[in-house]
């Protein structure tokens, strides 16, 4: 393949018959990581010519998740159905010049020439059919009666063709094993074939990167780059991405829109490194890139794999978390979890806990539904507790005999030093006979509803004073209230 430079225009087109899927999302973040680390252009086009299956819906999601992945563009998003019109008039100058032809079979006729390859035992290929060396009387007789026809290009009938993949190396063929493929329908609308190439010339497209299922596709429009004297871009063919069992991914390996992952939790370049690594590797096997910067500056396509990746939603929550835990500063981790902390009720956080309690928490948690869900006891007025924590610590712990006096204690604590808390809680215990374990388990199950929490002392602080005294105060009457219950 030849050098990328900042004259390189690359595109990036789906087609909105679905939602930005994994597959997709792949694509247009290599696309977008060599047009930045070249300083070319990235086009966005959506490829909407299948009408029945397109929708406005599907193409403002494609939008969405490529905006919400942090891949912008260049040039567009412009619809392809807007060139149609262009699309068939490079098929009738095709025709005009002798490269394409008309043919006239009906469906049932083309099922019967199925049928008959079958029945051989050989690959249906249509090559010609009676009607590429037609003459123009049994043609002109066709359109007089308004039989309705295909329009194909003629490809060759014998030699061979070959190609450099940037990806997969030389590749070749024969010509008499590529069909007369079709370039304009029955209703006259062109073909993914057609309008990919005439849009691609028209659009100055010097490389395509695009997945493997491409592939063999790649020397059918080879051929129609020449026949319209356009220098054929460069290709370059992405493996196929393939669930954990190594079959074709599907929505049961979570093969969904990406915006399914941003409604689980990941944050978006993190959910672009994990991208990123399927199906390709740094020499150093480098996992982790920080910021978009760095893995532009080491991409390449040379080091992409022959063989298909596979999708590992347990590495992408793995990923997730170390990017929460170290690699996205605070005050935009905090405006990440606002959507999923308004979901579970708190509409705004107490802004007197927020930041010290996400800096406790987000080691913790993959993903921002995790940390948000933690979140709920730190940042909210009211939670919910774990059953089994609240009947081992505070209900059937006697925690009524010590709660008194601790709630005391902590009232006279300095909540701005950690270490005096420790060493006056400590102090506490011992006085009064109890294990430390016992005491501060029930501070933490009070505080917080679980059974685990960070340092008691931070979460404390965490807390702050007031409500963590409401908190005990509350255990302390729960207590009361089974004691009473169970004498």
């Amino acid at each position: 393949m030849s050098e990328f430079s900042s004259a390189s225009r690359l595109r990036f087109a789906p087609s909105p018959t679905g939602y930005l899927h994994v597959g997709g999302a792949r694509t247009a973040l290599f696309n977008w990581l060599l047009a930045r680390k070249y300083g070319g252009a990235l086009v966005l086009r959506i490829e909407d010519t299948d009408r029945e299956r397109s929708s406005e819906a599907m193409i403002e999601g494609v939008i969405a998740g490529l905006r919400w992945l942090g891949i912008t563009w260049d040039e567009g998003p412009f619809l392809q159905s807007g060139f149609v019109e262009r699309h068939r008039a490079v098929a009738y100058d095709l025709l005009d010049r002798g490269l394409a032809y008309r043919a006239f079979e009906t469906p049932e006729q083309l099922e019967a020439m199925r049928a008959e390859a079958q029945a051989r035992q050989q690959a249906y290929l249509y090559k010609g059919g009676i009607w590429r060396a037609a003459t123009a009387a049994q043609i002109e007789a066709q359109l007089a009666a308004g039989t309705p026809y295909v329009v194909r290009l003629k490809t060759p009938v014998s030699g061979a063709f070959r190609w450099h993949d940037a990806v997969f190396g030389d590749l070749s063929g024969d010509w008499s094993e590529i069909e007369d493929y079709v370039l304009l329908r029955s209703d006259s609308n062109p073909t993914y074939m057609l309008s990919a190439v005439v849009d691609d010339i028209d659009m100055r497209i010097t490389h395509v990167i695009r997945g493997a299922d491409h592939i063999n596709n790649t020397p059918k429009q080879i051929l129609l780059y020449q026949a319209l004297g356009a220098e054929p871009p460069h290709f370059g063919h992405l493996p196929l991405i393939l669930g954990a069992d190594r079959s074709r991914l599907s929505k049961r390996h979570g093969a969904t829109s990406v915006l399914a992952y941003r409604d689980e939790g990941f944050l978006p370049w993190a959910f672009c490194n994990f991208l990123a690594l399927i199906g390709w590797s740094t020499s150093d096997n480098q996992e982790i890139f920080a910021t978009a910067q760095e893995l532009i500056d080491r991409f390449s396509l040379d080091r992409i794999s022959r063989t298909n990746g596979v999708f590992d939603v347990e590495k992408a929550r793995w990923l997730n978390s170390q990017h929460l835990a170290h690699h996205i500063d605070l005050q935009s981790l905090k405006i990440a979890l606002l959507p999923h902390l308004q979901a579970l009720g708190i509409a705004e956080p107490l802004a007197t806990s927020f930041d010290l309690s996400v800096t406790l928490l987000r080691s913790r948690a993959r993903t921002l539904v995790e940390l948000a869900q933690m979140l709920v006891p730190y940042v909210g007025d009211t939670f919910a507790f774990d059953e089994a924590a609240l009947q081992k610590n505070i209900l059937k712990s006697g925690a009524e005999q010590f709660l008194p006096a601790l709630i005391e204690q902590i009232q006279a604590l300095d909540f701005g030093d950690p270490g005096a808390m420790e060493a006056a809680l400590r102090e506490f215990c011992e006085a009064q006979g109890i294990g430390t374990g016992k005491v501060f388990n029930c501070i933490r199950t009070a505080l917080t509803g679980q059974k685990v929490s960070p340092g008691i002392f931070e979460t404390l602080q965490a807390i702050g004073k007031p409500r963590a005294i409401a908190r005990l105060e509350r255990a302390l009457q729960l207590s009361e209230a089974a004691r009473v219950a169970s004498s």
